[in-house]
């Protein structure tokens, strides 16, 4: 253990917490507390601020942090270079981030950068860092009243962290905790839902898959010299997650040529057309006969807002379904796309601020389910949509993916969050009472927006010992085709985003968030790596390997813990 000049440390009960001395308002502790028996690699991309200073472990010094792009300080930092204040914990001081990713790497490296603004590209085979095992944390730390730091899943899920916030003023106790999994229970509630089951097999003798998906659950070898993930091997990598749309590789997959030259359907997570069709009316069976209501208040941008469409209000719609409706979509580069089935959203916005407040407008919002039913749409929260502010006079339009920081796509958004969590046509009753408003024997699939975001928060306070998200997702629907199963199994072991719009979610911990103009700031942030499975006592651990394996790995005595 080591004493660094600019901090004075204090420990307690088992907790290392540093307290800066000289650290700017905007500034907190940064301190990595790697738990992982492995090398660690950072980098950072995408932020618009980026301080830290770290003592170096060799030669002395200082290391002052930098942003890393091709050619700019591609190779990152190789963590056991920085000092260490205890034994596996290394501290980053005066740390600020302005948005953008900390990237962690498992190996003797961090990815490499394959051209200038490249971050790795998780589903796709022929990317320079396929096999590399990374994650990332994402953070805007600059001193403003909304500073915050989340873990994010939604993309996939390669190594598993814990984030805990402290404050100088208590510096024993947590002010607020990300809780976090080993690899290993992450990796087995994934891997349950990473194929879909119920799709027929693929042609030419193949099974069906019954367990882990070989195009979504990548090992370090998945590309083999025939460029096929089929049959691979080697240690855990990632979980690809469902917002992503997996390519087939060349002619060389047995599976995919066997498939017309596609990646059989139950090799990939289930899709929406299901829920769809439940919602529109024409499903064979188990169709929902209730009104859908989009009703809440958009916050607004505060002073960024540069017009009205950006500025709070309240908002009150219904959603209606149709398979048959058809319209069409203008995308940036002015090419016109015709699509059948349509989700409407129509109603009314009341201005809460601004020099036209108390203005109502008569909102018409189409969205193709096209849009909603790619990987961009409801899983990836992403869905294009036109709108109208003059009740269907005239349109502007967002392209197929091309959403807005504004009330359109906030009201959007309500739908494509409510499909996630299984609320929206969900035939489940409920009476009581949320939000100020009592409901009697209602369906939650009618209930408004804002009250089956809160939903969770109501129940759990109610039967202590549960959860806010035990009333959502298989609550609220009798089959898994009708919400995010990846997000449901994430739920349970991690507080890390399971789906884009996670916290609309009332009561949920999606992220540490602090006003850092307060004198008695959350000023010290742990980032815990954790391993893949709990270490049993002594040097030896266990490391996961594909298909389910494991394997002793000798831990150095640094690293014991």
């Amino acid at each position: 253990m080591i004493s660094l000049p600019w901090v004075r440390r204090v420990v307690l009960t088992g907790v290392l917490t540093v307290i800066g001395t000289n650290v700017t308002k905007a500034a907190v502790n940064l301190i990595i507390d790697n738990q992982s028996g492995s090398e660690i690699w950072l980098q950072w991309t995408g932020t618009s601020v980026l301080t830290g200073t770290v003592a170096n472990a060799i030669g002395g010094g200082t290391t002052y942090i930098a942003p890393s792009d091709y050619n700019d300080n591609a190779n990152g930092y190789q963590l056991s270079s920085f000092q260490s204040i205890d034994t596996n914990k290394y501290l980053i001081a005066n740390y600020t981030q302005g948005g953008g990713r900390l990237w962690f790497t498992e190996g003797s490296s961090g990815f490499t950068f394959n051209n200038p603004g490249y971050t790795p590209a998780l589903e796709t085979f022929s990317d320079i860092n396929f096999t590399k095992r990374y994650d990332k944390i994402e953070a805007s730390i600059t001193g403003s009243t909304d500073d915050n730091i989340d873990m994010t899943m939604l993309d996939g899920f390669s190594i598993p962290f814990t984030v805990t916030g402290y404050k100088s003023t208590n510096p024993a106790v947590p002010t607020q905790t990300l809780k976090g999994s080993t690899t290993d229970k992450i990796l087995s509630a994934l891997g349950a839902v990473a194929a879909n089951p119920s799709a027929p097999a693929p042609a030419g003798g193949y099974p069906a898959v019954t367990s882990y998906s070989p195009y979504l659950v990548i090992n370090s070898n998945s590309v083999n010299a025939n460029d096929t993930p089929v049959g691979s091997s080697g240690s855990f990598v990632r979980v690809i997650a469902n917002d992503q749309a997996v390519s087939p590789q060349n002619g060389a997959d047995p599976v995919v040529q066997a498939n017309g030259g596609q990646i059989p359907a139950n090799y990939l997570y289930k899709g929406y057309a299901g829920y769809l069709s439940k919602m529109d009316g024409t499903a064979a069976t188990g169709t929902f006969s209730g009104v859908t209501t989009v009703k809440g208040q958009f916050a607004g941008l505060g002073t960024k807002a540069t017009d009205d469409a950006e500025r709070k209000q309240n908002y009150n719609l219904t959603a209606t379904f149709s398979a048959t409706e058809t319209m069409t979509m203008t995308n940036s580069q002015g090419v016109s796309t015709n699509y059948t089935g349509v989700m409407t959203l129509t109603g009314t916005t009341t201005l809460l601020e601004g020099p036209n407040s108390g203005t109502e407008t008569h909102v018409v919002i189409k969205t193709p389910y096209a849009a909603m039913l790619a990987p961009t749409g409801i899983v990836g929260a992403n869905a294009g949509y036109m709108y109208s502010k003059d009740n269907g006079v005239t349109w502007s339009y967002t392209g197929v993916a091309g959403p807005q920081d504004n009330v359109f796509t906030w009201l959007n958004g309500d739908v494509l969050a409510g499909m996630n969590v299984g609320t929206i046509g969900s035939d489940k009753l409920f009476s009581g009472t949320i939000n100020g408003t009592l409901y009697t024997n209602v369906k939650i699939g009618e209930i408004a927006t804002q009250d089956m975001f809160a939903l969770g928060q109501v129940m759990a306070a109610a039967n202590p010992g549960t959860s806010v998200y035990d009333y959502y997702f298989s609550y609220l629907q009798g089959t898994s085709d009708f919400y995010n199963d990846y997000a449901a199994a994430l739920y349970k072991l991690t507080d890390a985003y399971g789906f884009a719009y996670s916290d609309r979610i009332q009561g949920g911990q999606v992220s540490i968030s602090w006003d850092a103009t307060q004198a008695d700031a959350l000023d010290t942030i742990v980032i815990t790596i954790l391993p893949d499975v709990v270490p049993e006592p002594g040097t030896m651990s266990l490391v996961l390997l594909a298909g389910g394996a494991w394997a002793l790995k000798r831990r150095s005595r640094r690293q014991t813990v």
